[in-house]
């Protein structure tokens, strides 16, 4: 997603490294002065070009944390020492300019975007809010069609489930997922999602 009306942009999730996708982005950025690169996890169809085009523009990246960072104390005792898998995807490269959390705010002259830490899908997952509450860029915690991926030990379901409860407190009830197209009655998706997953626990 490129975000801005105006000349000044921020770009969430460049994706996978690859030159026909950088070719794209670059072409899109015609015109326009980009501030930043925002990364809601670091999965590989979603941060591994966020490098190569911090070095062509010479922005940073802002991001919750490298792959791993914001895991549960719980996940951390119960799977220490113990091989599950579930690695599949994690781009271990990742490594952010400018660390950012819930309630940190980047801004120019035409819009505002909030940070919001909703691990679950990945420990370092982030949501971003933009213009206090006009929508939310979801990437993979809230997808257009279905539930998440969630796989231990990076996914928790535990604070999947948290995260999903703080959306329904919020504001935004349109969401930009990484996957799928605008969910225009996002709230909706978040309850009957929480819902599903209740039910397999049951």
């Amino acid at each position: 997603y490129i975000i801005g009306d105006g000349c000044e942009v921020a770009l969430i999730d460049p994706g996978p490294n690859i030159e026909s996708h950088l070719t794209a982005i670059k072409k899109a950025l015609v015109g326009k002065k980009l501030l930043a690169v925002l990364i809601t996890h670091s999965h590989i169809d979603h941060s591994p070009l966020a490098r190569p085009i911090s070095k062509i523009y010479e922005v940073p990246i802002y991001a919750y944390g490298r792959s791993g960072k914001g895991k549960s104390s719980i996940m951390e005792k119960y799977t220490r020492g113990v091989e599950l898998g579930g690695g599949e995807g994690i781009d271990y490269n990742f490594n952010p300019d400018v660390l950012i959390s819930s309630g940190d705010h980047l801004s120019c002259s035409s819009w505002i975007i909030e940070a919001l830490h909703t691990p679950g899908h990945m420990s370092n997952h982030l949501c971003f809010s933009l213009n206090k509450g006009e929508a939310l860029f979801s990437g993979d915690l809230v997808m257009g069609w279905a539930t998440t991926l969630i796989s231990p030990p990076d996914g928790d379901i535990a604070q999947y489930k948290d995260s999903m409860s703080k959306l329904l407190e919020r504001r935004e009830n349109l969401y930009f997922p990484g996957h799928g197209g605008p969910l225009k009655n996002a709230k909706r998706m978040v309850l009957d999602q929480l819902t599903h997953r209740n039910e397999r626990e049951q």
